[in-house]
C-alpha cells in the first residue's frame, strides 16, 4: 500500500503545510544556529539540495522518505549568501528561519 493514497491525502497536505514553515527554501532568510564554523551567521538561502554524503535515504520506508523530502532539512545542505556577498554551504538542519 503506498504511503499517499485517497485515505491519507488530507494528512499529507497538512504535513506539507506545516513543513513549509520550517523549510529553508531559496529566498528565505536564515540564521545558522548549530555547528562550529558558521554558527551565528545570517543570510539568504540560494540553493537547497540533497547532501550526497549523507545517508538519510538509504534506509526507511516510503513514508519516511516523503517526510524527509518535504521538510528538506535532514540530509540536505543549503547555499547561504551573506549580506556582504560571501557564500557558504551548511547543513540545512543547522539553520533557523528568520522570516
Amino acid at each position: 500500500m503506498p504511503a499517499i493514497n485517497e485515505n491519507t491525502v488530507d494528512f499529507w497536505k497538512d504535513m506539507a503545510k506545516e513543513a513549509s514553515k520550517v523549510r529553508p527554501n531559496p529566498g528565505r532568510r536564515v540564521q545558522i544556529v548549530k555547528g562550529r564554523k558558521h554558527k551565528g551567521k545570517e543570510g539568504v538561502v540560494l540553493k537547497n539540495i540533497q547532501d550526497r554524503y549523507y545517508d538519510a535515504f538509504r534506509y526507511g520506508g516510503e513514508a519516511s522518505h516523503h517526510m524527509t523530502a518535504m521538510y528538506r532539512r535532514e540530509g540536505f545542505v543549503v547555499l547561504v549568501e551573506q549580506d556582504s556577498g560571501k557564500t557558504f554551504w551548511v547543513r540545512a538542519d543547522y539553520t533557523e528561519i528568520l522570516g
